[in-house]
């Protein structure tokens, strides 16, 4: 007769990678944060130039493992009809990170990016 052997689930949790069963890490307690290695410039919007709308928009993001941008959400508002929240989203999801580690394997991390518009 063959028995049937399950293998428990902690032993797979084990051997799945760190990221595999997490949420977005905070930064802190053996966390390390996401580093920018790459940023687009934000464009202005026609509209936010004309009424020469200035400041910074602040956002929470996701850093994933491969270093990729999302679930980019407005922290501060510049403005809620020029356009410029929604050109700093767009923008954010374009820069590019070295991901935030813990114990040595890339883990997703949620952190703040700001951007800044200013006329010159």
């Amino acid at each position: 007769m063959i028995q049937k052997i399950a293998i428990p689930v902690l032993v797979l949790a084990l051997l799945a990678p760190l990221s595999a069963f997490q949420g977005p890490y905070s930064v802190g307690n053996g966390v390390t944060a996401p580093k920018v290695i790459s940023r687009v410039q934000a464009v202005y919007t026609a509209e936010a130039k004309q009424a020469k709308i200035q400041g910074t928009v602040a956002m929470s993001a996701v850093v994933l493992p491969d270093g990729t941008v999302t679930d980019v959400q407005i922290v501060r508002s510049l403005d809620q009809s020029f356009g410029l929240d929604e050109e700093a989203k767009r923008t954010a999801r374009l820069w590019k990170f070295r991901p935030g580690t813990l114990k040595g394997e890339p883990v997703p991390v949620r952190i703040i990016i700001e951007l800044d518009f200013n006329l010159r």
